[in-house]
């Protein structure tokens, strides 16, 4: 009977709990989700702070990454629909105690969660950088001596915080920073990081910054002022504290302060190492500067025989014409391994022969030594049986920073499917470059390039992209007829570019040459010969233009109006270190921008006004002429522009509904920002799109507002510059 009563005693109990689950179902249910709320911003919380520290290069606590997946499984099992009627007794007691365990499992993980006060991380095992692939050193005695004396220089000397190694091009710098920077990461004790970036010679200042600093897993994409970017990678970088930036491939000096790179002290324990070939950029940054000597003889002849794979000197026939090719690579490991690869085909003496004469009037006339071994270089390359074999199926292609000046025609590119062409240091126009009729991107960064067969651009049906640079005195678009109708009636975009400030490319049909003068307008009101260009032009990019005065240049007996729907596709102007410009936009080109997207201006001394005010203004019926509308708009940037006074008329107002970022430095001029804001339910709101205003506090201060509450509607939205 006691046995019994104990059974009965149970079964009535679990009975009042499953009760109680019936009657409680919707409480249950209802506290379930109130506790997963809390438990998954408390998990919110936690992945924040996890993703803070783990950019510092740590690792997540094993009990954390357990948590988070507990957490994850639980959000799987909680899928709790609809409350089921009161009359569906088992379906309801079935939820009810499903979502009273369910809340038990979710208030322990509450309670795990409130034990993770420290830190979610834990270092990770000391790992100061990744392995870099290196090729095996050559001209062991030669090169070892330069590897000891960085070595020293790097964890001996604590007085030397900067190195410059020097030396010719291909002399092995950068393969023997390499191992220098292999080295450098099993000394854990004296550096907490190795960072590796290489610069190269087009000095990009946000290019550097970004690359140093996604080597620290930070981005700095978000941040478009060059100064706010080096105050974030200062931080990072001192954060970091003991490190080694090996910056190779130098050509310039520069600021460190500039970049964002603290100066190295022993207080820090930074040390800066560079690579270059001018001795001048070790000077300019105040290095301890090393040079990378030449082979000896002996390891120049190890290498050539090691390259080659048989020993020509002990052929009779052979071997006064392979000490001669030797001695034409002057001791330089690039050379001499290009070299022996394009010689290592040759089997017969006549061929050794002939390719020596070839060699010889290759180097002929050049008395600088350096010139000689890089036309050594470039004969070597031509050779190569794969340099300037151009596949059939190649897509893209780019021959940049490098010494060629002219493709021969038996290598010029022959590609059906090619798409985007650099081309960088030619002085002629490769044959066949009308043949590749699928092209869209071209680049002809070629400084000494004077012209431009009239037959090429036509052809190239579907270019989007057309780049030119040069620094020739006088550039000549050849021409016949109305050049460029036919040349670009129907591009995308053009940049037009004069790097050295002697040319440039003069972009008007009715003048098809350049002189010293440079660049003085880009669009003319008398002549329309290039108005289908404009129409389809998407992207207009003007820098380093000394002479340009004006975009629309009004002529006295031409009609001042823009033809219709000049300009009607742009959506980007960007203007960079025009000097003389003084005035952007005239009105009548601004009303064709209905699809401007980005405005950037910057380094401009002499811009007074980005918009002109018009001298006689026509009042249309119905037509509000106090307000400019640029209804694309996204971001205006206004960047040290000492001059600017005004950004349109003070009877005027801009309208842009599209606004997101507005950057403005160095405008100190500048008082008054015309910004009309529409109106949402009778007041005054911001555009819809606007992220920030990013400026100088005391600008942002002394601005002139045309109504207090445009400023006040604004505010949040400001962020300071630094």
């Amino acid at each position: 009977m006691e046995m019994l009563g104990l059974v009965v005693g149970s079964i009535i109990s679990s009975m009042a709990e499953y009760c109680d689950y019936h009657r409680g179902t919707d409480e249950h249910v209802k506290n379930l989700k109130r506790r997963w709320e809390v438990l998954e911003s408390r998990k919110e919380d936690l992945e924040s702070r996890l993703e803070a520290e783990l950019r510092r290069g740590k690792k997540q606590k094993k009990e954390v990454e357990l948590w988070l997946g507990e957490v994850h499984k639980i959000k799987d099992e909680i899928n709790i629909e609809q409350v089921p009627a009161r009359w569906k007794f088992l379906s309801r007691m079935r939820m009810g105690e499903c979502a009273s365990k369910k809340t038990k499992v979710v208030e322990d993980l509450l309670i795990q969660a409130s034990n993770f006060t420290d830190s979610l991380v834990v270092d990770l095992p000391e790992s100061i950088g990744e392995m870099i692939p290196a090729s095996t050193l050559v001209g062991e005695s030669t090169t070892q001596r330069t590897m000891e004396e960085i070595r020293v220089c790097l964890l001996d000397d604590n007085d030397v915080r900067k190195i410059g190694v020097y030396g010719m091009g291909g002399i092995g710098k950068t393969t023997v920073m390499k191992q220098i920077h292999n080295l450098l990461l099993k000394e854990t004790e004296i550096f907490d990081k190795v960072i590796w970036v290489t610069v190269s010679k087009e000095f990009d200042l946000i290019k550097l910054q970004s690359d140093i600093a996604s080597k620290l897993n930070i981005d700095l994409s978000k941040f478009d002022d060059v100064i706010t970017r080096a105050t974030k990678l200062n931080a990072e970088l001192e954060y970091t504290k003991r490190y080694v930036l090996i910056l190779d491939d130098m050509w310039e000096a520069f600021a460190l302060e500039e970049v964002g790179i603290p100066e190295p002290t022993p207080a820090n324990g930074c040390k800066l190492v560079l690579t270059t070939r001018n001795l001048s950029v070790c000077v300019g940054m105040s290095c301890k500067s090393i040079k990378m000597e030449l082979l000896s003889k002996e390891e120049a002849r190890k290498l050539f025989l090691d390259k080659l794979g048989h020993d020509v000197f002990n052929a009779p026939n052979l071997k006064a014409i392979a000490e001669e090719v030797l001695e034409k690579c002057a001791q330089l490991p690039l050379a001499i391994v290009t070299t022996a690869a394009s010689f290592k085909c040759l089997t017969d003496d006549f061929e050794w022969r002939d390719a020596l004469e070839e060699l010889r009037t290759s180097v002929k006339g050049f008395n600088n030594k350096e010139q000689q071994v890089l036309e050594t270089l470039k004969f070597s390359y031509d050779r190569l049986e794969d340099e300037g074999k151009w596949g059939e199926d190649l897509v893209k292609a780019s021959l940049m920073y490098n010494n060629i000046s002219r493709i021969p025609p038996n290598a010029s590119p022959m590609c059906p499917k090619l798409s985007t062409l650099l081309l960088q240091g030619i002085t002629e126009v490769p044959d066949g470059l009308e043949m590749l009729v699928n092209l869209r991107y071209l680049d002809l960064n070629a400084e000494k390039l004077k012209i431009m067969p009239s037959e090429i651009l036509p052809k190239l049906s579907r270019l989007q992209y057309l780049a030119v640079s040069s620094e020739s005195e006088l550039i000549t678009v050849e021409s016949r007829g109305d050049p460029w109708r036919k040349i670009l009636g129907e591009r995308a975009t053009c940049k037009l570019q004069n790097s050295s400030g002697k040319a440039g490319i003069y972009w008007s049909s009715t003048i098809p040459k350049l002189g010293q003068k440079g660049v003085e307008h880009i669009l003319c009101s008398s002549s329309s010969s290039c108005t289908l260009t404009l129409q389809t032009l998407e992207i207009l990019h003007l820098w380093d233009l000394d002479n340009l005065r004006v975009l629309f240049r009004k002529e006295k007996d031409a009609s001042a109006q823009v033809a219709p729907h000049t300009f009607s596709r742009l959506k980007g102007i960007h203007i960079d270190t025009c000097g003389k410009l003084k005035k952007l936009l005239t009105p009548g080109l601004l009303l064709q921008l209905h699809n401007m997207e980005h405005i950037d201006v910057g380094g401009c001394e002499q811009l007074e006004e980005i918009i002109e005010e018009e001298e006689e203004e026509k009042e249309e019926e119905g037509m509000d002429t106090t307000k400019i509308t640029l209804p694309r708009l996204k971001k205006l940037t206004l960047q040290w522009l000492p001059e600017l006074k005004s950004i349109c008329s003070s009877s005027k107002v801009i309208s842009c509904d599209s606004l997101e970022k507005i950057l403005i430095y160095r405008c100190l001029k500048l008082k008054r920002f015309p910004l009309s804001l529409p109106l949402l339910n009778g007041q005054l709101s911001p555009p819809p799109s606007l992220k920030h205003i990013t400026a100088k506090k005391e600008w942002w201060e002394s601005l002139e507002w045309d109504c207090q509450d445009t400023k006040n509607v604004l505010q949040p939205f400001f962020w300071k510059s630094q």
